[in-house]
C-alpha cells in the first residue's frame, strides 16, 4: 500500500533504478502486468504497478468527482514522489494509457516517455466518448455507465458473469468486435442483455490467475471504475487548454493484431479522416514508433507477454537507459 495524492494505492513494487509505472485498464488490475514486473526488475528498472483509484485494494473514494482526470494523474505522480524518482517513464493500457497520455500532457518535465496499449490518443473522440451520435436513438454502453447506482447494480450482482465474459470477449480468441456487443439494440437495454453464454477459461489466465483477478473485484466492486467513464464528460471542463494539446516526451503506440478499439473508433466520430491508429500521430511532437503485436487482442500483456515484454524493453532501451 503506497501512500499518494492523499489515499493508499495498491501496488506490485520490486526493483531498483530507473522508475517505469505500469497502469491497468477497465475492468482490470494491476495484475495484467504480472508478465512484466519481473523482466524489467530484472533489466535494471524500479516497477510500480499500482491497482488504480477505485479499484481492489486500493482506496475507492467515494464521490464521482474523486476520479476526474486530474486527480488520477497526480495518484500516479504522487508514487513516484513517494519513492523519489524526479523522473519516470509510464506505461498504459486502455483506461492506464488515457491516465499515462494525460500524466504526459500535464507533466512533461517529470515524464522521460509514455508507451500506450490499446487506446489511442485522440482528443476528440475521448472527450465525446461518453455519447457518440451514432448511438443517440440506441444503446451505447458509456451512456449506460454515466448512469450512477445503475450500471454498478447490474454487474455487481453478476461480477463473475461480466468479468469473464469481458475478458473473453475483448481478447482474440473472440472472433466477433466487442463493441458489436456492446453497443446497439434498444436504448433503454441492460448491458448484460446482450452477452453470450459465460466463458469458463480465459486465455492466458490459470484457474488461480481468475480467481485472483474476481477477488480484487470483490472487493472494490464495480463503482470506483465505473466512475472514470462517468468523469469523461469533465474532461473539457476541467482540462480547456488540451483540446488540441501534443504530447511533448517521446512516445509509443501497440496494439494487438485483433484490438477492438483502435480500428474501429473513428466511425464514432465522422469528423475524423483516419482510424484513430493514425488519427492521433497528429497528437504526438516524438511519436518514436507503433508496434502491432501478432495473435493478441486488447490485453497483449497476458496473451503474447513476452513480445509486449521486446516492445517495453525496446522502449525503455530508447527513452531511460539503465543507468541514466
Amino acid at each position: 500500500m503506497i501512500p499518494t495524492n492523499g489515499l493508499h494505492l495498491h501496488a506490485a513494487h520490486e526493483g531498483e533504478g530507473e522508475l517505469v509505472v505500469l497502469i491497468h485498464g477497465f475492468p482490470q488490475s494491476w495484475y495484467v502486468w504480472r508478465h512484466q514486473v519481473r523482466p524489467l526488475v530484472g533489466a535494471g528498472y524500479r516497477v510500480i504497478a499500482p491497482d488504480q483509484r477505485g479499484y481492489g485494494f486500493s482506496d475507492c473514494p467515494p464521490g464521482v468527482e474523486d476520479y476526474d482526470i486530474l486527480k488520477v494523474s497526480a495518484d500516479i505522480v504522487g508514487l513516484a514522489d513517494e519513492v523519489g524518482a524526479d523522473t519516470f517513464t509510464v506505461i498504459g493500457q486502455d483506461w492506464g494509457s488515457i491516465t499515462a497520455w494525460h500524466v504526459a500532457l500535464l507533466y512533461p518535465n517529470r515524464v522521460r516517455g509514455v508507451l500506450g496499449f490499446s487506446a489511442p490518443y485522440v482528443p476528440k473522440i475521448l472527450r465525446n466518448w461518453a455519447a457518440p451520435s451514432q448511438y443517440a436513438d440506441s444503446f451505447w454502453y458509456t451512456r449506460y455507465f454515466l448512469q450512477p447506482g445503475v450500471a454498478e447494480a447490474e454487474l455487481d450482482a453478476n461480477l463473475e458473469r461480466y468479468l469473464m465474459w469481458m475478458w473473453h470477449a475483448a481478447s482474440a480468441d473472440n472472433d466477433v468486435n466487442v463493441l458489436d456487443i456492446i453497443c446497439g439494440g434498444p436504448k433503454d437495454r441492460k448491458l448484460l442483455d446482450g452477452l453470450g453464454p459465460t466463458p469458463t477459461t480465459i486465455s492466458g489466465h490459470s484457474p488461480a490467475d481468475v480467481e485472483y483477478c474476481l477477488d480484487l473485484y470483490r472487493a472494490s466492486g464495480m463503482r470506483g471504475s465505473l466512475n472514470y467513464y462517468r468523469n469523461m464528460p469533465r474532461m473539457r471542463e476541467l482540462t480547456p487548454w488540451l483540446e488540441e494539446a501534443r504530447i511533448l516526451v517521446p512516445a509509443m503506440f501497440a496494439y494487438g493484431s485483433a484490438e477492438p478499439v483502435a480500428h474501429r473508433s473513428a466511425e464514432f466520430d465522422s469528423s475524423l479522416t483516419k482510424a484513430p491508429l493514425d488519427q492521433q500521430d497528429e497528437y504526438f511532437a516524438q511519436l518514436l514508433d507503433k508496434v502491432c503485436i501478432p495473435d493478441a487482442g486488447h490485453w497483449p500483456m497476458v496473451e503474447q507477454p513476452e513480445a509486449v515484454n521486446k516492445v517495453v524493453l525496446d522502449f525503455l532501451s530508447r527513452v531511460a537507459p539503465t543507468g541514466t
